[in-house]
């Protein structure tokens, strides 16, 4: 999936001794954990009812660590749904 403007790109990074997730649209975080991991789950679980998502997962030096793609559409969910 290459970015484009309906893509949504959700960051987690450190800030302070919590992990942010926040939106390429925002600097505010839309959540804050004590754990990476927590942090991770919750910005993958957002991308997997979002079409078009990425999530980037960048640690304590500030390099990208992890990169994932959700590109989930409604059809998807659906058939997803009745499995």
């Amino acid at each position: 999936m290459k970015p484009n403007d309906r893509t949504t790109v959700l960051r987690v990074r450190p800030m302070a001794a919590r992990w942010n997730v926040t939106n390429s649209s925002s600097v505010v975080p839309i959540a804050d954990f004590d754990e990476r991991d927590d942090a991770v789950e919750y910005a993958i679980a957002v991308a997997q009812i979002k079409q078009h998502t990425v999530v980037e997962v960048y640690g304590k030096e500030g390099r990208l660590e992890a990169r994932s793609e959700h590109a989930l559409n409604a059809f998807e969910a659906t058939q997803l749904d009745k499995q």
